[in-house]
């Protein structure tokens, strides 16, 4: 791959397959060539097709370092700010420790190292809805017309879901007015790590009422509930 950012959109269309299983390094050897669409058994079977004219070789242009379609440079100016939302008596929930407290509603939270967020002990009117809540895998497929992208699969737990936590952008991540929290985690090291505001919470305004009905036919009345 061409390194660049987005790479993995940037192959160069060349994949050696090495057998590497001996613990002899003298015995690894190269098992397949991929080159532009076509298999080879070896580099010696490329060279050759190459010499003969029988290669279609693939011209790279060198990908520009920024501003092209793989990267996330912002291509034009930043808009006007976006409006907020508005808590006029501050949050309806209480963020104690790890303990959420929201009206009858109340759970505690952690971050796996492993796999991430995940949610404690959930209780309604005081009785446990859930004893633990969390992801316990995320698996990426990937495709494509090559070797190594159409077997490509990731586990991301192996990487460490919550060791790889970053940082929340304030208003883009998380609404704005959000409780945004640390997490301290302990991974490949004696002292532990900290992330800034790795998670938030806050309560989802819907925009939209959970029901209503207006009548202005022999009686006049509205009725509306808040979706909250």
């Amino acid at each position: 791959f061409q390194n660049v950012s987005g790479f993995f959109v940037h192959p160069v269309g060349l994949e050696v397959l090495v057998d590497h299983s001996s613990l002899d390094m003298a015995r690894w050897a190269v098992s397949r060539v991929f080159y532009n669409g076509q298999y080879y058994r070896d580099m010696v079977q490329l060279e050759s097709a190459y010499v003969q004219g029988r290669v279609s070789v693939e011209r790279v242009r060198k990908a520009p370092r920024d501003g092209d379609f793989s990267s996330m440079k912002p291509r034009a100016p930043s808009a006007a700010p976006f409006p907020l939302q508005y808590e006029p008596q501050g949050p309806r929930y209480s963020v104690r420790n790890n303990h959420v407290v929201f009206q009858a509603w109340s759970f505690a939270f952690g971050m796996s190292v492993s796999t991430g967020p995940r949610l404690f002990d959930v209780r309604h009117g005081g009785e446990r809805v859930a004893y633990e809540i969390s992801v316990q895998e995320a698996l990426s497929v990937y495709g494509s017309n090559c070797p190594g992208g159409m077997s490509t699969r990731y586990m991301d737990g192996s990487f460490g879901i919550g060791r790889y936590t970053s940082p929340l952008v304030r208003g883009v991540d998380c609404p704005y007015f959000a409780t945004y929290l640390d997490v301290h985690y302990l991974a490949h090291s004696q002292v532990s790590r900290v992330t800034r505001s790795a998670l938030c919470i806050f309560e989802q305004n819907l925009g939209s009422p959970l029901r209503r009905h207006y009548s202005n036919l022999q009686s006049l009345y509205y009725g509306g509930l808040v979706n909250s």
